[in-house]
């Protein structure tokens, strides 16, 4: 899908592609010892729409439906940025090999890197990184009912760094410190990352927060307002498409037509026209 002409940006602003696996949740079958369905999607954090979208049996199967899925869209020339699960270097060689950048979040499953990611970030932060360009960045936000600090982190990846030779592309690791405050609950929690981009922790900044807006948007909208949690299954994909059909033909009604309308891409369902989910263009609505 090529995403040119949809929504805004700012000049020289990379579009971020936030990638994200969701689980709907009564799409498991106990009686046929079936798991639920998981639907790994693509969303333009700045454009606000979704890219594509594949189904998967299993979540660990997130690892190989990433790169079908950046097979089916257009992502020269943005950052794509993905939890953990999908932090392997085919995804990351995959990513730069298609002219773009990514951030990608890293937890324990990567192991040494993880480990080495976290000894170097913390034992120049003892020192207030007087040997390291590291740069930092602080926001606070507020909203229904809470407050939040987000402090950043962005250094160069250094030379002898474990495993740097293995990610194709990586450039710098970046630390968010999050501190949050609802009525007398307070919590915290550190998030590490592995990039492509240079250093530009504002930039690093915004694409780690914009990868979160993935669950506030489309995930919110999937689950509130289309209820897709509470469908009731029907036999496997079958089921998927039934629920695609409801929810496109309801985002055609709210398509604008000053806007262009909606461009959507139904990347698990090739061989299905728009035509078939009772979709039209803005120029076929009255």
């Amino acid at each position: 899908m090529n995403n040119a002409g949809l929504g805004k940006r700012d000049k020289g602003e990379l579009d971020v592609i936030a990638i994200d696996g969701k689980a709907l949740r009564r799409s498991h079958d106990k009686a046929a010892n079936l798991g639920p369905l998981f639907l790994v999607s693509a969303w333009a954090v700045q454009r606000g729409i979704s890219l594509g979208q594949l189904a998967t049996e299993e979540k660990s199967n997130e690892i190989t439906a990433i790169p079908e899925l950046l097979d089916q869209i257009e992502i020269a020339d943005s950052v794509v940025t993905i939890d953990a699960a999908g932090c392997q270097k085919n995804i990351a060689a995959k990513i730069i090999d298609s002219k773009s950048n990514y951030v990608l979040a890293l937890k324990g499953n990567r192991g040494t890197l993880h480990d080495a990611a976290i000894e170097y970030i913390v034992g120049h932060m003892e020192n207030d990184f007087r040997d390291v360009p590291a740069r930092g960045y602080t926001e606070r936000l507020k909203g229904h009912g809470r407050k939040d600090e987000l402090v950043y982190y962005q250094l160069p990846v250094p030379d002898d760094l474990i495993g740097r030779e293995k990610w194709k592309g990586m450039k710098t690791i970046g630390v968010v410190i999050r501190m949050s405050e609802n009525g007398n609950k307070f919590t915290t929690g550190v998030r590490y990352h592995i990039s492509s981009l240079a250093l530009g922790v504002k930039r690093f900044a915004e694409c780690v927060r914009g990868h979160w807006g993935i669950e506030n948007t489309l995930h919110w909208c999937l689950d509130v307002p289309f209820r897709e949690d509470a469908a009731i299954p029907g036999e496997g994909m079958v089921s998927v498409m039934t629920e695609s059909a409801r929810v496109f033909r309801t985002l055609s009604t709210l398509a604008s037509p000053d806007e262009g309308g909606f461009c959507l891409s139904i990347a698990c369902l090739d061989d299905l026209s728009l035509n078939a989910f009772g979709f039209c263009g803005p120029q076929d609505r009255q």
